[in-house]
């Protein structure tokens, strides 16, 4: 089976080497009380600590949750930039590069988690109390997070379904009556190139508030493919969000925040370990390159952090949403709470060769090279939620109460196959479709010289050892049926290729 490669996934993660044009300018225009928020797991100090896990402000020694807090000061130390940094730095919290994508996080706390995002977690990830359905295009750069709490264990009682593990909450700014300006850059290894900006202060003082921040992530793959002669796995992300705050009274208050992300890094591209585990002619050999699907042939031994994948993955991706939030106390003791939520995204297409291995000829009879095996994928999603809460005290009695609401349209459209073998390596009936173009076609959506497919008398690698039908042995791949009809595979490698 393959695996896919660590390294790519780390987005960014390796510190670059140079950072420049670090600006940060805050000068007070009213006073305004802060709450200092310390990472207490980072050695910075208990102090007085102040966190949302219970859906209220609370100091977290008083905090009955076993929950972590990283906040600004030592995200910008440790060099926190994407959600995939946090590994590492909170016990307990283990987020596996599982995604075919940057934007793809799934989240293990205490060893619970589900390593497919397509399905429901059992961590629960939220941006500002907005529930998250799904794992794929979640969140990326943490510009203007002010702090993110990490709650271990069961957490039904006040967060519901899917976080049977725990959940991570991010706590993003709120603008007020202070002027911020923040700007930082860097430059790294892997043309490793970043910069955020984060713009926040009063319209209208003592009334309006609101902020802008913006984020930019880009490197070059980290992953060498000898079939196309470049690097892949690389990461192209944008992203943003404006907030305003809108605040009549000393009780009353509206929050509008809108937020966006496009993610156009390439799709993964798997590292293959071996051709077939459970066949002892092709037990181990490792990157196969060679020959044809009915007598393939080592070219090359198996590599860390090569892939020899014949199609250049595609992936566009597209992410946002929109929430308001009002914030009424009713009296010293009794608040109530509104938090509605208007979010989407679609991966439109997403394609990608799912083992790692070049195209090979079907069989000497049939020299138009094929991929083994290959995904197109269209994920689109939206969902509305709507929580209501009360939150107040009497005497000695904390209480928090409130209804929920969730709906999610969530649909997939996957053309995923594996071509099957060939009976023989005689001669067979021509396969349907057109023959590859001599001067090779780009995939769709991509028009960079190396999304070229090259003809199949343009082989990608340098001409490996000659195959010759006698004495070859048929072969059974990983995910294929030996009993397949030699037609089936040509219509279905030539459907997709008619739609990327």
């Amino acid at each position: 089976m393959p695996s896919i490669n660590r390294e790519w996934l780390r987005a960014a993660a390796a510190p670059p080497v140079v950072s420049f044009a670090l600006l940060s300018i805050e000068p007070a225009l009213a006073t305004e009380p802060t709450n200092p928020v310390k990472a207490p797991d980072a050695g910075n100090g208990l102090g007085d600590i102040v966190v949302t896990a219970t859906r209220k402000e609370t100091r977290l020694q008083s905090t009955p949750v076993a929950v972590s807090v990283i906040d600004e000061t030592f995200r910008s130390n440790q060099n926190v930039l994407t959600t995939r940094d946090l590994a590492g730095q909170i016990p307990g919290l283990y987020t596996p590069p599982t995604g075919i994508t940057p934007l793809t996080n799934t989240f293990f706390i205490r060893g619970i988690g589900n390593s497919d995002p397509i399905f429901d977690p059992t961590v629960g990830i939220y941006i500002d109390d907005v529930y998250l359905p799904r794992a794929i295009n979640g969140m990326s750069d943490l510009t203007d997070i002010e702090r993110i709490e990490v709650l271990r264990g069961p957490q039904g009682t006040l967060f519901g379904a899917n976080s049977a593990g725990g959940a991570v909450r991010y706590v993003t700014r709120t603008p007020g009556d202070r002027l911020n300006l923040r700007f930082d850059a860097g430059y790294g290894n892997y043309k490793a190139f970043n910069a955020h900006a984060y713009v926040a202060g009063p319209l209208m003082p003592g009334l309006l508030a609101a902020s802008i921040a913006f984020a930019h992530d880009e490197h070059e793959g980290y992953t060498w493919n000898p079939s196309l002669q470049r690097r892949v796995n690389n990461q192209n992300t944008d992203g943003g969000r404006v907030k305003l705050v809108f605040t009549p009274s000393s009780t009353l208050k509206f929050i509008l925040t809108a937020d966006g992300t496009v993610d156009h890094s390439q799709a993964a591209q798997y590292v293959p370990t071996t051709y077939n585990a459970t066949n002892p002619a092709l037990s181990g050999l490792g990157a196969i390159t060679g020959g044809t699907l009915f007598s393939p042939t080592q070219f090359s031994a198996f590599g860390d952090n090569v892939s020899y994948a014949g199609r250049y993955g595609i992936n566009r991706s597209h992410s946002g949403g929109l929430t308001g939030r009002i914030d009424f106390d009713l009296s010293p003791h009794l608040s109530i709470h509104s938090i509605t939520a208007l979010r989407a995204f679609d991966q439109n297409p997403v394609n990608y060769n799912n083992d790692g291995q070049n195209r090979l000829p079907y069989n000497s009879a049939q020299p138009r090279r094929v991929d083994i095996s290959d995904n197109y994928i269209v994920y689109k999603q939206k969902s509305f939620t709507q929580e209501l809460q009360v939150q107040g005290d009497w005497n000695r009695l904390d209480f928090t109460g409130g209804l929920y609401y969730l709906f999610e349209n969530f649909r997939s459209n996957r053309i995923g196959y594996v071509t099957g073998l060939p009976a023989s390596d005689t001669a067979l009936p021509a396969a349907p479709g057109p023959t590859a173009p001599s001067t090779g076609s780009p995939s769709p959506g991509c028009t960079r010289p190396a999304c070229t497919r090259p003809s199949s008398t343009a082989p990608r690698r340098p001409a490996g050892p000659s195959i010759t039908a006698a004495g070859a042995a048929a072969a059974t791949m990983a995910a294929a049926t030996t009993t397949a009809a030699a037609t089936e595979p040509q219509h279905k490698t030539a459907r997709l290729n008619r739609r990327g």
